[in-house]
């Protein structure tokens, strides 16, 4: 059973929707090129609050994890964004 990730910008403003989907872009072609896990470019276009992604190996949730945490500080949106675990394989 595949892994849910949520990235959460709650109270995020007009302004920081167009950082949220940039970064979902960016994440978007991150996660392609390595593999790890997916999220949807049509979910990221009408994004405005939420990112999710799938992490189909449990053995890559915590190596995920990591890149989206260093994303998010890359592009200085450590302050508003908050990363979760939505389900797990049990």
């Amino acid at each position: 059973m595949p892994t849910t990730l949520a990235i959460d910008f709650p109270g995020s403003t007009h302004d920081e929707v167009h950082r949220i989907r940039n970064f979902g872009e960016d994440l978007h072609r991150a996660l392609k090129n390595n593999g790890w896990a997916e999220i949807s470019l049509d979910a990221v276009d009408v994004a405005t609050d939420r990112l999710l992604v799938t992490v189909p190996h449990r053995k890559e949730v915590r190596r995920v994890e990591a890149l989206i945490e260093r994303m998010l500080s890359d592009q200085h949106l450590d302050k508003i964004g908050r990363l979760a675990r939505l389900s797990e394989a049990g």
